[in-house]
């Protein structure tokens, strides 16, 4: 594994961290302030610090390291957790974002100068108590004597290994250890063979237990070979560290809990230094983890036993993990059964690749059924049990790539405190629907559109304080965020308890710019679409936040790369919803196969209701050419599909071919005219942008089983314009 490698799996651990810590914070800002979400804050944060630390991140790791001190302090129940601290630790945890991704993207470091003052004296606001605590206490025993080795000596240019080795072992040579003195506990660590070949830099654990008070009393170098046979990934050398009996297992635990699995770590004065792993093909020693710690037990033939520091300080050191038992017949126990809930990670190019590998095994198994079907071997039972596999495949290959929304709705609460910074107005977040699945490449795409709506939602559409309390509404304002499956998509709504959209104000605004004409005589619905016109703006000033006209058209164009719509429901003084219909997945999906004349079209099977034949006296004319569908009682109107994509030799009359109802999320129901359906099977969608151009009324492309091209077509598009655009508008 590169280094490059290893890199990437740290920033996305990162990004795990960040997601966690925030998620804590936003619970101990709800009330939740217990000793878990605590916990799981603070080891959040100091994930990242031994990451930043390990790949010479210093500005990073300094800054964390601040953060993680005060943690520590609330954790330990010096630093009481109040309103504004959290306040504070949120800000805190907002500029470690910012850090973490200075990190990534080769970046300015954000100025956290201010904010780490903060930070300190927060914790500082405690120390005088602190200080009066120790001041009563009994004097400690005085340190320890022992052979110290200087860890920070790195960039010496007198440093000599040799040297230095030799003086240890002949300083502890036939002397009695010091780490038999009291209130000391012992700790021996050896790297695991190819530690170092993944990235691990062991100097810098060890400097992290110098920092928390221990002392390395000694270093085993018993295991080195000659020069000539010398590999600098395997882990020759282990330490000795005596630790002070006040510090608990836990925080040394800490201190390897990002690099746990290649190290191998034994406790107490009688243990034994874990031996040397050799890098073979052989399977390693089976190794017994705690489920609530990393793993740090020693190998098998090593049992661990605590050091007996002062009676009161014994509990520390007595919790070291049970060596693995060994089997009866002499071999080493079999490995445990991994633990439920298990992960890897995947590079989301090998999983790209394996979705389009999906895909043309999808159209392999319908170039094979068509092929089958002209041999007259369409029923056989192997072809039905092939379409099965592919279709479980396909299914499995999905659920892979789909993720939890919630990965996007996270970063709101953050965006929300920039924005009352920023405008000064208080706006409180109600989220649901967090779990709903889709698609990993809508999500990353998803971020920008959803941020744009939220700053207009805050900017315009909520009132500031003094207007919504002249108004009768709560001080406070309310953002709704929702998120649901329905059918093949997902819905997902902004909304807020705003002013809702001026349409007075939004049609001046449009004819002032020139984008519609002073005499255009438009719809409720048009006034509101205006809003994502290109250059369009109310805002009377120019803002952090808003004014410049280009973000709902943003938010519109994005919205449409994804094959989704977006949609807008609003109400003067009562608020605005925006409504984004998206795609669950952006690579394959159910099709009805249609042929329109001379073209071969797809029509998405989740807008499909019915198809159906009808007698004439369901059909009504309405003006020279159209004609609406009584279906059960209630008209919908016909589109005719070959007027839409200009196809030649269809059919000219209902009588003549078949009648597909379709369901929009914006303009109803509506009957399109195809001449026959011949087939319901899925299909690979291709992206017409990347391959050719955006075409309105068309979601994308696909390819059939004879290896033609067959248009899919975009329903919500298509029927909202023909309606739009002719005197079907009045009737529907």
């Amino acid at each position: 594994m590169t280094s490059e490698e290893i890199q990437a799996i740290f920033f996305a651990e990162c990004e795990e961290s960040l997601a966690a810590a925030e998620a804590g914070l936003a619970a101990c800002a709800a009330g939740t302030q217990d000793e878990d979400t605590v916990n799981a804050i603070f080891r959040a944060v100091h994930s990242i610090k031994g990451g930043a630390g390990a790949f010479g991140y210093v500005e990073l790791q300094a800054y964390t390291h601040t953060f993680e001190t005060l943690l520590s302090d609330v954790r330990d129940g010096t630093v009481a957790i109040s309103e504004a601290l959290v306040s504070l630790l949120l800000r805190a945890c907002d500029t470690l974002s910012d850090h973490v991704k200075a990190a990534l993207e080769g970046g300015a470091t954000p100025d956290d100068a201010a904010l780490i003052a903060e930070l300190t004296a927060a914790q500082a606001a405690n120390a005088g108590a602190a200080a009066a605590a120790e001041e009563e206490a009994p004097a400690a025993s005085p340190p320890v004597s022992a052979p110290v080795v200087d860890l920070d000596d790195d960039e010496d240019p007198n440093f000599d290994l040799d040297s230095m080795l030799d003086g240890i072992s002949g300083e502890l040579a036939g002397e009695t250890p010091p780490e038999n003195a009291p209130n000391r506990w012992l700790i021996h660590i050896r790297p695991h063979a190819g530690a170092m070949r993944n990235g691990g830099e062991p100097l810098l654990l060890l400097r992290e237990l110098v920092r928390i008070g221990g002392t390395c009393v000694s270093c085993d170098t018993n295991d080195i070979p000659p020069l000539d046979t010398l590999d600098f990934n395997q882990g020759y050398l282990g330490w000795t560290f005596a630790i002070p009996a006040d510090v608990s297992e836990e925080a040394v635990r800490e201190v390897f809990e990002f690099t746990s699995e290649d190290y191998d770590i034994a406790i107490g004065a009688d243990a034994a230094m874990p031996p040397v792993r050799r890098e073979v093909p052989a399977a390693p020693a089976a190794k017994v983890e705690e489920p609530s710690k990393p793993a740090m037990a020693p190998p098998a033939q090593t049992q661990p036993t605590p050091a007996q520091p002062t009676p009161a300080q014994q509990a520390p050191a007595q919790q070291a993990a049970p060596a693995a038992p060994a089997a009866s017949n002499g071999m080493q126990a079999p490995p445990a059964p991994p633990a439920p809930g298990q992960s890897i990670r995947i590079d989301l190019i090998k999983l790209d690749r394996l979705i389009d590998a999906v895909g043309e095994l999808v159209i392999a198994q319908a170039m094979l059924a068509q092929r089958l079907e002209g041999e007259g071997a369409t029923a056989t039972e192997e072809l039905t049990l092939l379409e099965g596999l592919t279709r479980d495949i396909q299914e499995n290959a999905m659920a892979i790539r789909a993720q939890p929304i919630s990965s996007v709705f996270n970063r709101v609460p953050r965006i929300l405190r920039e924005l009352t910074m920023s405008t000064g107005k208080h706006v409180r977040l109600e989220v649901s629907g967090e779990t709903t699945e889709l698609d990993k490449t809508v999500i990353e795409r998803l971020g920008e559109p959803l941020t744009h709506l939220i700053r207009n939602a805050v900017d315009h559409g909520i009132e500031s304080t003094e207007e919504r309390l002249a108004s009768g509404k709560p001080a406070e304002g309310t953002l709704t965020l929702s998120a649901e499956h329905r059918s093949a998509r997902i819905l997902i709504r902004i909304g807020d308890d705003g002013k809702g959209i001026d349409r007075e104000r939004v049609l001046a605004k449009a004819i002032e710019k020139g984008i519609v004409a002073p005499d255009a005589q438009l719809s409720r619905e048009e006034i509101d679409n205006l809003i994502f016109a290109p250059g369009f703006s109310t805002a009377a000033n120019i803002t952090s936040v808003s004014g410049r006209g280009v973000g709902m058209d943003v938010v519109r164009q994005n919205v449409k790369e994804l094959g989704g719509r977006i949609s807008i429901e609003t109400e003067a003084g009562k608020g605005t919803t925006f409504t984004l219909a998206l795609p669950l997945t952006l690579a394959i999906s159910d099709g009805m196969i249609v042929n329109v004349g001379d073209q071969t079209l797809v029509v998405p099977l989740a807008h499909v209701v019915e198809s159906l034949r009808p007698e004439t006296k369901d059909l009504q004319g309405l003006g020279a050419s159209r004609q609406m569908l009584n279906v059960r009682g209630r008209f919908i109107p016909v589109l005719r599909l070959a007027e839409t994509v200009g196809a030649s030799g269809a059919a000219a009359s209902t009588e003549d071919g078949v009648l597909i109802v379709v369901d929009t999320e914006t303009a109803g129901q509506a009957a399109l005219l195809v001449d026959a359906i011949c087939d319901q099977r899925q299909v690979v969608i291709k992206s017409l942008d990347t391959n050719y151009r955006s075409v309105e009324g068309v979601a994308g492309a696909t390819i059939l089983g004879d290896g033609r091209v067959a248009l899919i077509l975009d329903i919500d598009a298509l029927v909202t314009n023909a309606i739009t655009s002719s005197p079907l508008k009045e009737a529907a």
